[in-house]
């Protein structure tokens, strides 16, 4: 299943935002994925605020948070009914959430994240919105094929 959907979008926050409520509605999960790094210090006395503001960290260790280069940046699961063999059970189904607006691409780590996880039998979906609205958009389609838990 390939859901590589493209639109066009406005606020990327208001549209994660409104996502993770609809997918919520419908009984699924999606989380904010923030992938980054940040420094600290173990010890407090190792942070000095200086006059201007900014802080200097000595001996700073570096965190390097999220799940990863590539990952969406909702993550979760969306709720699926499973077939004769497993009646009346349900699975929670990884689901991978990469939302673009008009002024970001792609990237390559992202790209190849979302094949693996399509390869694996989960849900990933690269959508490009044009607004604020989500009206119209990949997800409904991709939990469908999956006979989503209403």
């Amino acid at each position: 299943m390939k859901v590589l959907h493209i639109i066009l979008t406005m606020s990327e926050k208001t549209i994660l935002n409104k996502m993770q409520l609809f997918a919520s509605s419908l009984g699924h999960r999606l989380f904010r994925n923030n992938n980054g790094l940040a420094y600290a210090t173990s010890n407090p006395r190792d942070a000095i605020e200086l006059k201007d503001g900014s802080i200097l960290l000595k001996n700073p260790i570096r965190i390097k948070y999220g799940l990863g280069v590539g990952t969406g940046d909702l993550i979760g699961g969306t709720r699926v009914k499973i077939t004769d063999d497993m009646v009346g059970k349900s699975v929670f189904l990884f689901t991978n959430y990469e939302i673009k607006t008009k002024n970001t691409k792609v990237s390559k780590e992202q790209k190849a994240f979302h094949e693996m996880v399509e390869r694996l039998g989960g849900i990933s979906i690269i959508e490009r919105f044009s607004s604020d609205s989500i009206e119209g958009n990949s997800y409904v389609e991709a939990i469908n094929r999956f006979q989503a838990v209403e």
